[in-house]
């Protein structure tokens, strides 16, 4: 079998009596990091189709009990989920058209108290269909400190949401509602999907990339006036071009150049099975393998990136902000979220979306019906705590499983074909996740590690059987897929078995090794150096932290570039924070 030294193994599948015969040498080299873990990656939307409470007063995502088994805590809650962000209005809790329309879905406070219960901070779609002093005032209200004194005459009917307010009134009120201390909202993301023309709306520029580029660097500069340390996203297309071919990030971000800006970070789509057809073998595999497209996707953003923004196009962060196999032909359907490929499907996309340099991935979506706890979608979690789980759940299982404590990604050389994966490390430990893309075939490996001595191996599996189901099994209830993750068991590395269509975890222990650091891709031309697990925080108030030390050249602009400012910078960061790990946000 010869080398694969890379992620993507694309070929021709080995036959499944040639994979038993003989076991294929995949070695791991532990002592040579490719990238960082970036402190943000892991994420799911959450949205207010899925909700707890009586009113919006007391609204927050319902179905948050499975969160508790997660490994690693999801560091970002994408939020009001997906196309609801066109139709946000952050006081009343409404969406709809009208700011001023009856409430009937979750506030920013509601998603930020459920965040912050859960270690997790918001990566928060802004409206891109309301006025900008809406999206002024939501800011004003996340991140400003309360005034002192305050106006005795303030009420908290004085203002709406949309109005002009005389300063510190929304800060005011954000106290009034229970929250002192400002929010420290720091990702946002200007519209949901500007290029959908068919399931979302824009009604600033009707899905032009010229217009939204233009427009989007206007808004831009008027929310960083109101704070200068938030990190502002965009809308592109690039994995899903097909949806709408006129639509192309170039066009996007020349009216960010020629307004002298730059995004902080970019957010792309991409869903596995638009469309149907049989519920068979083909389609389990290519369910597994849409992932591949991560990596092509990948090099050609950063190409464009790097083309609008010479000084600091390879330093703006990449997001792919939602995916999953649950939103496209007839809606969500068993064999896409009950069946074990839907699990390798998931794990892989993380997998090869931490692989090809993103600096976020987040499934569409956490937290579904309520009171359906057997329909197929949308959410990975149907029901009230504890809640009921589909395949999909596990496989972000398996993602925040390989991520826990993770510092560093090393090299895996060797795979077959039909096999995906990828290998982290992290204090004292190694981590490779598998999965096998084929439904036909069950390679057999010998791992051999180097640069570190293990000392014992163990191994998690999700498969085919009678207990998780198969091709020949089809679950039709939520209900029917385990409600427990698989236990751990020891392994031979000389003999590790990847069942078809199946997810392997390996964990090994590598005698209190210390896992080497590596710079992470994150947003806003600036990397994090990542030499340690991330540890717990509170959230800052962005107006408070260091400087973002985002200062990019642009055409006819002076200045030095982003290469001489950011060993300066990780000095005073380093010197601030006084933690293992320097981040600049």
């Amino acid at each position: 079998m010869r080398n694969l030294p890379i992620w993507l193994a694309i070929g021709t599948l080995a036959g499944a009596g040639a994979a038993r015969a003989q076991a294929v040498e995949v070695v791991v080299r532990a002592d040579e990091p490719l990238r960082g873990v970036p402190t943000r990656f892991l994420g799911a939307n959450f949205t207010s189709y899925g909700k707890s409470g009586t009113s919006p007063a007391d609204f927050v995502p319902c179905c948050l009990g499975p969160l508790g088994q997660l490994a690693r805590p999801l560091a970002l809650w994408r939020t009001p989920g997906g196309v609801l962000g066109s139709f946000f209005h952050f006081l009343t809790g409404t969406y709809g058209d009208d700011p001023d329309g009856p409430p009937n879905g979750i506030t920013l406070d509601g998603f930020v108290r459920a965040a912050s219960e859960h270690r997790g901070e918001l990566l928060h779609i802004l409206n891109w269909n309301a006025s900008d002093q809406e999206l002024i005032n939501l800011i004003d209200y996340a991140n400003s400190p309360v005034p002192y004194p305050v106006d005795p005459n303030w009420t908290p009917s004085s203002y709406r949401q949309q109005d002009p307010a005389p300063r510190g009134y929304f800060p005011w009120l954000r106290q009034l509602r229970g929250r002192r201390q400002p929010i420290g909202l720091r990702y946002v993301t200007l519209g949901n999907e500007i290029w959908n023309s068919v399931t979302d709306r824009d009604v600033r520029c009707r899905h032009d990339a010229v217009c939204y580029g233009q427009k989007g660097a206007e808004l831009a500069r008027r929310l960083r006036a109101q704070d200068p340390n938030l990190q502002i996203g965009i809308s592109i297309l690039t994995l899903g071009q097909a949806a709408n071919p006129a639509y192309r990030n170039p066009a996007v971000y020349a009216g960010w150049r020629a307004a002298g800006l730059h995004p902080d970070f970019v957010s792309d789509h991409a869903y596995f099975r638009c469309g149907y057809g049989p519920r068979n073998a083909t389609q389990a595999e290519e369910m597994i393998r849409f992932a591949d497209a991560l990596g092509p996707a990948a090099q050609r953003t950063r190409a464009e990136l790097v083309a609008a923004f010479p000084d600091c196009g390879r330093f703006i962060g990449m997001f792919v902000d939602e995916f999953g196999p649950q939103a496209c032909g007839g809606g969500p359907e068993p064999f896409e979220t009950f069946g074990p490929w839907a699990v390798a499907a998931v794990a892989h996309f993380y997998a090869a979306a931490l692989h090809a340099g993103y600096a976020h991935a987040s499934y569409y979506h956490f937290n579904g019906d309520p009171h359906n706890l057997d329909s197929a979608g949308y959410g990975l979690v149907n029901g009230e705590s504890p809640g009921t789980v589909d395949a999909s759940y596990y496989g972000l299982w398996f993602a925040a499983r390989l991520l826990q404590d993770a510092v560093s990604e090393v090299p895996l050389l060797g795979l077959p074909a039909e096999l995906r994966g990828v290998a982290v490390h992290a204090p004292g430990l190694l981590r490779i996740l598998l999965v096998n893309a084929s439904a036909a075939t069950s390679p057999r490996l010998d791992i051999k590690v180097q640069g570190r001595k293990v000392l014992f191996a163990t191994a998690i599996a999700y498969v085919a059987d009678a207990q998780r189901g198969g091709l020949n099994n089809l679950f039709t209830r939520r209900s029917q897929v385990p409600q427990q993750p698989p236990a751990a068991r020891a392994q031979d590395l000389r003999a590790v078995e990847v069942p078809p269509l199946s997810t392997v975890l390996l964990e090994l222990d590598v005698a209190g090794a210390p896992a080497p650091p590596a710079p992470a891709a994150a947003t806003g031309c600036a990397e994090e150096m990542i030499s340690g697990p991330p540890q717990p925080e509170p959230q800052r108030p962005s107006l408070e932290p260091p400087p973002s030390g985002c200062s990019c050249r642009m055409a006819g602009q002076g200045g030095r570039g982003h290469e001489l400012l950011l060993p300066a910078l990780l000095v005073l960061w380093a010197g601030h924070r006084k933690r293992r790990r320097a981040v600049l946000p």
